[in-house]
């Protein structure tokens, strides 16, 4: 299931993604990114809206869904408390890789990922712990690098 990248507080293992406020930010040698939530603490049933913003190094792309090769995705592991929407995906460009002769969609810039959620009616007040990863395979002109799975977890405060 895609999924979006909630935070309040984090409570990360080695290689995760940390922060105590609502915004996380990271840096590998493929890209950037920053994910925002609001609101940081939530009732039974309110809606929340996630953005993420993405941005590819120089000479970078990651595949946006529908193609044959690893697109980026946010997921992670079920949790009963909340519904999810599909994210949101901003228009993806065509990229020709002349030695492969093909054609695949792909984000070369700088874009922004939407995911809506809220939890059920019935939550009580207590504290959601999600875990979550940011997947996706990078290329540049010339090499396409294995696939990445950046290992993220986050606390929501649900109120009443």
């Amino acid at each position: 299931m895609l999924a979006a990248l909630l935070l309040v507080t984090s409570v990360a293992g080695p290689g995760a993604a940390q922060s105590t406020a609502a915004d996380i930010s990271r840096e590998t040698r493929q890209l950037k990114f920053t994910a925002r939530l609001a609101p940081r603490v939530i009732k039974p049933g309110q809606p929340l809206m996630v953005s993420v913003e993405i941005a590819p190094k120089p000479g970078m792309h990651v595949y946006a869904p529908g193609s044959k090769y690893r697109p980026i995705a946010v997921t992670f592991e079920p949790q009963p408390a909340l519904t999810i929407d599909e994210p949101i995906y901003p228009p993806a460009t065509p990229y020709y890789f002349k030695p492969l002769k093909e054609t695949v969609d792909v984000y070369q810039s700088a874009f922004r990922l939407l995911v809506k959620m809220r939890t059920s009616a019935s939550a009580q007040r207590r504290s959601i712990v999600l875990k979550g990863a940011l997947e996706y395979q990078a290329c540049d002109d010339h090499v396409c690098y294995l696939p990445e799975s950046i290992p993220l977890l986050w606390t929501v405060r649900v109120d009443e």
